[in-house]
């Protein structure tokens, strides 16, 4: 049977040097050599939960060694120019980067297919790699967003190697013969550089012939299935879990300097805030393995990312903290929330979880009210009527109980309690000082990211499953 991966770029672009090319020679792997995307679904299945046997993964990728067929849509290329730090510590002294990509349209009928004409997979091998392509959020670099899907069914025009008309191009592939294929997807480039090798082991060159570019422009799609976006923060001081609610504001300014008015990044609508139910961007800086320090940011949107919000985060790539190092930021994830679901604070899996307990200090958006009866709408009445409105909007189920945390206990065993964190924005304070934490457990599993009081759009009142 045939076997054809379709491959979908929707944010326009796609974005990758070819082996053994320098970045500023401005070649791009076009179309994805074979080595690049069973690298790539090979890096998805260590992602998997449960992880599938190892035999399985074998015996599926040394059938999808076999050399594909490939049928290309009309693109063109394009590049941009960076004038980047050289690191010199001069400030004016900068390096030029090109930026080269192939331009298609992420919303043509007719996607990237690369195909398998005589494949023959076994059920479970044909479900893995469905599993593995639904997974793919980028091939090449990061800001190379891909939807992948599998197809049984043969497409008509797709040419093999050494087939075709127009310009010879070499991509790089497994051999057919090679005796582990798995060590051969796992290859460190680091390591080959170090032996001074020019190739991974067992793989070889095809060539196909390739037509050349459309002359017509391509535009942009306006719209992408994306609602959240890992990054990865490093710095020579990492941030502290402390100063979460900082270090969501710098990544806000950084985007917003580089969105515009994009409504979904912003949370305003002709400069007035947006009241309908939290659907615009969260920025959610978090702790992954509980040690006290920030390596992660996520930022989601329930009602999704333009084209243009993804460009502006991607385009950061350094954060700057008032009296601190400059944090770093790189892209690690783009897509459906679904693909993120192993993430602390968004679920234990695909169900989500039904116990959740506080990450960072939730604050009061209002002041409680003395009574002579007792205290009206204090802590615990503000948090459920917080979960009252994302109940009633659908976002999460009933309340099974609600249980005090008095303190954020990390796995080093040091215990912080909710006064040390930063609690207020630059301008904007909270009702309330004080912070509380709170263990939530729902009748039904629940997938976050679940923040909620005075700040949750900035990492505030952010919950993670609890016992991760």
């Amino acid at each position: 049977m045939a076997v054809g991966l379709h491959l979908r770029f929707p944010a326009g672009r796609y974005h990758a040097t070819a082996w053994g090319h320098h970045v500023n020679e401005g070649v791009v792997d076009w179309p994805p050599a074979p080595l690049r995307v069973l690298r790539a679904l090979y890096a998805r299945s260590l992602d998997c939960d449960p992880k599938p046997e190892g035999a399985l993964v074998e015996h599926l990728f040394r059938k999808l060694a076999a050399p594909p067929e490939y049928r290309i849509p009309d693109y063109t290329t394009g590049h941009t120019r960076h004038y980047t730090p050289d690191g010199s510590g001069k400030p004016d002294s900068r390096v030029k980067v090109l930026d080269s990509f192939v331009a298609v349209d992420g919303e043509a009928p007719a996607p990237l297919v690369m195909q398998w004409p005589d494949l023959e997979l076994e059920g479970d091998e044909l479900a893995l790699l469905e599993e593995l392509a639904r997974r793919l959020t980028y091939l090449g670099r990061a800001e190379s967003w891909c939807d992948a899907t599998v197809s049984t069914e043969a497409v008509a025009g797709a040419i093999g190697p050494g087939e075709g008309e127009g310009t010879p191009i070499p991509l790089l592939a497994i051999r057919r013969d090679a005796k582990d294929v798995r060590a051969v997807l796992a290859t460190d480039t680091a390591e080959l550089r170090k032996k001074g090798a020019d190739l991974p082991p067992d793989t070889h060159w095809l060539r196909y012939f390739i037509g050349p570019p459309v002359s017509r422009p391509r535009p942009r799609p306006r719209k992408v299935e994306a609602t959240a976006v890992l990054l990865a923060l490093e710095a020579g001081a990492q941030p502290r879990v402390l100063d979460t609610v900082e270090i969501a504001e710098a990544i806000r300014r950084a985007v917003l300097s580089r969105a515009g008015e994009s409504p979904t990044l912003t949370g305003r609508v002709d400069e007035r805030p947006r009241v309908d139910g939290h659907t615009h961007a969260h920025f959610l800086p978090f702790d992954l393995d509980g040690d006290g320090f920030l390596r992660h940011c996520l930022i989601y949107a329930e009602e999704g990312f333009s084209a243009e919000d993804l460009d502006a985060i991607g385009a950061v790539r350094k954060v700057r903290r008032p009296r601190e190092d400059v944090v770093e930021t790189h892209l690690l994830e783009v897509g459906p929330l679904d693909i993120m679901s192993t993430l602390p604070i968004v679920g234990d899996g695909r169900e989500g979880a039904r116990v959740w307990t506080s990450a960072t200090p939730f604050l009061l958006p209002r002041h409680p009210k003395p009574r002579k009866t007792g205290l009206v709408d204090g802590p615990e009445a503000q948090l459920r009527r917080e979960l009252d409105l994302r109940r009633a909007n659908g976002q999460v189920p009933s309340v099974r109980a609600i249980r005090s945390v008095p303190a954020l206990q990390q796995r080093n065993a040091r215990t912080l309690r909710w006064l040390e964190f930063r609690r207020w924005r630059k301008n904007r304070k909270p009702a309330v000082p004080q912070g509380y934490g709170y263990e939530i457990e729902f009748d039904e599993p629940v997938r976050g990211p679940l923040a909620l009081g005075f700040g949750a759009h900035f990492g505030l009142g952010l919950f993670r499953v609890a016992g991760r």
